[in-house]
């Protein structure tokens, strides 16, 4: 689950998308609602979180499903979580970015 929190002082109107940039290789999110075509990069898996927006202080959240090649022993990270020390082979790692007030990824 991945939440997401309007951090304004005012509303965001939706729908709110959670784009996944730079994913692992050979990863998919199989719960994915599209690929993105009008933000760069084009074809970047992308989520609804919100189709309402969001007030300020308020959160949505949304679970991400991943299909990967090697599922034993798998571990979701963001790519900031990363260390150097960590083993990234097993992981599942992304930057994600929200995308808001109608724009259509």
């Amino acid at each position: 689950m991945i939440e997401v929190r309007n951090t304004n002082s005012q509303a965001v109107t939706g729908p709110i998308y959670l784009v996944l940039d730079e994913m692992s290789l050979n990863t998919t999110l199989t719960n994915a609602s599209g690929v993105t075509v009008n933000d760069i990069p084009a074809g970047t898996p992308y989520i609804i979180v919100s189709t309402s927006g969001l007030a300020p202080g308020e959160r949505a959240s949304v679970k991400l499903e991943f299909s990967i090649p090697r599922a034993i022993g798998a571990r979701l990270r963001h790519d900031e979580d990363l260390r150097e020390d960590d083993e990234a082979d097993d992981d599942i790692s992304y930057v994600p970015h929200v995308l808001s007030n109608g724009a259509a990824p």
